[in-house]
């Protein structure tokens, strides 16, 4: 009896690791994903800012922003790729990572932009401007990296058919 509830639970456990196939599972294990990514970007931002604001006291936050950005993007992408999407459709992993990054960086723009008006403009703490700005650039992130590198080609055409289908009966 005790081996059986040894081989159910690792069977719960390597179910639970293996990439989500919906929408639903896939955004909640990125919100898992991200959120560790998170701690990763942030805890190294407000470390860096820490180290720097004593030496470059202007622009100390958002070189800090840049290097917990490449820290959190990074685990991310290991995440995501093992544990939350289960297709690719890049056949190659370094294209995948190039896209990925590329994704990463238009959400480091905004990140930039969104901490500089926080900070600069309206005179918020640094980190709680970064905070706010984690969870703007997340679903942006979610999103692009969603449709561009982890959705199949036809299921866009899919979810087009099955929205004509349903205008169609509700005309009717």
């Amino acid at each position: 009896m005790e081996k059986a509830r040894g081989r159910l639970k690792d069977l719960a456990v390597k179910k639970l690791l293996r990439p989500a196939h919906t929408f639903r599972g896939q955004f909640i294990r990125y919100s898992f994903a991200g959120g560790i990514a998170a701690v990763v970007n942030t805890g190294l931002y407000a470390i860096v800012w820490r180290l720097l604001h004593p030496v470059w006291p202007g622009h100390d936050y958002q070189v800090a922003n840049v290097i917990g950005f490449l820290a959190g993007n990074l685990v991310n992408y290991l995440l995501s790729t093992h544990f939350v999407f289960d297709y690719h459709r890049l056949g190659k992993p370094s294209q995948e990572f190039g896209a990925y990054f590329l994704i990463g960086l238009a959400g480091l723009a905004c990140s930039a932009l969104i901490l500089w008006l926080l900070v600069g403009s309206l005179h918020l703490h640094r980190d709680l401007a970064k905070i706010i700005t984690v969870g703007i650039v997340f679903g942006w992130n979610f999103g692009a990296r969603k449709v561009l590198l982890f959705t199949r080609a036809n299921h866009r055409k899919r979810i087009e058919r099955t929205r004509h289908r349903l205008e169609t009966e509700l005309l009717d």
